[in-house]
């Protein structure tokens, strides 16, 4: 394979003005951040799961990146054999915006051979596979489990003129898939007492009510910035209008007659709805830029009842009564307001979401007060 132009003006740079084009590196010093050298050894045993195999020479530039990594049970990571040249160590001056360290892939890379896992040529189904690709590239895929010596050791040989057959090792920790767990709760209450008519007497009652509970039971991570939570959903609802008012008005039916109950106006009602959900959601958790959200959308509750309405006139002087009392049966949704779940991730607890709200709706006919407070753990 060629080594890439940039890279190979900057070596003839390097030549040019007396400094070395292969760079020597002692520990990490004047490493670009991240990168560690990989150490090697003549037929090196097989290598273990840490960075460092047998012996304590360093491997001059080499590298097998990523050095270290993390991969999802299941999931595929690509490593990269890369020769990479610390500019800045060497003194050379540098084009404005030129990066002081580069690493690319080189001749090395053609070399690979004996790519394998804890010691393993390609792997196996118990610690994961590892297969080669083109241009010092290899594809590492995780076990369908975490494997009992974690983090494996991933290793490939190359031939180096100076050093000859080597061994680069990197470690990849395997992890199972962050799973959530937490509850979100909602309650809401309005009461309203009833208004008198005008010379009415009596009492009367509004009351709306509803609670939500809603519970992590599962979760599925689609990408690194949206995870799909499972919910159990547990609700009720409620709705009730009762009481009682009359009107009573005494007057004399003819002239000089007694004064009697001539006109009696009752009116009542007793008015009940009520229902219960259960159910299994999904909702969308976004993770993004320090801030979270959570895109919630419940199943509502329906409300079944009966409204009883007492309406009745009496006429004391004709000695009749109007009764327009009725019952009818009555259904309803009781509709949840959008949730607005979302908040800043603190840097000191990131793995939890913590808040809570609150604001004004309406319950079927009656003005409501409501509260959401959530709590959510992100485990592995």
């Amino acid at each position: 394979m060629k080594r890439p132009l940039l890279l190979c003006a900057l070596l003839s740079a390097a030549i040019a003005s007396g400094g070395t084009a292969q760079p020597v590196w002692n520990g990490s010093q004047g490493l670009p951040p991240g990168v560690k050298p990989n150490t090697s050894t003549a037929a090196p045993p097989a290598p273990t799961s840490t960075f460092e195999s047998r012996g304590s020479s360093n491997l001059k530039g080499i590298q097998l990146t990523p050095l270290q990594a993390e991969v999802k049970v299941g999931a595929s990571l690509t490593l990269d054999l890369v020769a990479c040249v610390n500019f800045a160590a060497s003194g050379i001056a540098l084009p404005p915006n030129t990066p002081s360290y580069l690493c690319e892939p080189s001749f090395f890379t053609s070399t690979a051979k004996n790519w394998s896992v804890n010691g393993t040529p390609g792997g196996n189904a118990s610690v994961g596979t590892i297969k080669a690709g083109q241009g010092g590239q290899a594809v590492y895929t995780a076990p369908a489990k975490k494997p009992s010596r974690n983090p494996v050791a991933v290793s490939v040989e190359v031939n180096d003129p100076e050093l000859g057959r080597v061994t680069l090792v990197a470690n990849v920790q395997v992890v199972e898939p962050a799973s959530w767990e937490g509850t979100i709760t909602y309650t809401e209450e309005g009461t309203d007492v009833w208004k008198m008519r005008d010379g009415f007497q009596g009492a009367g009652i509004e009351i709306a009510k509803q609670t939500q509970t809603f519970k992590v039971v599962g979760s599925r991570e689609e990408s690194p910035t949206s995870t799909v939570l499972v919910l159990e959903q547990v609700g009720s609802a409620s709705y009730s209008d009762s009481g009682q008012m009359e009107k009573r008005i005494n007057e004399i039916c003819q002239a000089f007659g007694p004064t009697i109950l001539r006109h009696h106006f009752v009116y009542g009602r007793s008015f009940e709805m009520k229902g219960e959900v259960k159910a299994t959601i999904e909702a969308r958790l976004f993770l993004a830029n320090g801030r979270y959200s959570l895109a919630l959308a419940p199943q509502n509750v329906l409300m079944i009842g009966q409204d009883r309405k007492t309406d009745i006139y009496k006429d004391g002087c004709a000695n009749t009564t109007n009764d327009r009392s009725n019952t009818k049966q009555t259904r309803t949704t009781a509709d949840l307001p959008t949730f607005p779940i979302e908040g800043p991730v603190f840097p000191s607890r990131p793995d939890m979401l913590r808040g809570q709200t609150e604001g004004t709706s309406e319950l079927f006919v009656q003005k409501t007060d409501w509260k959401l407070g959530w709590t959510l753990t992100r485990t592995r």
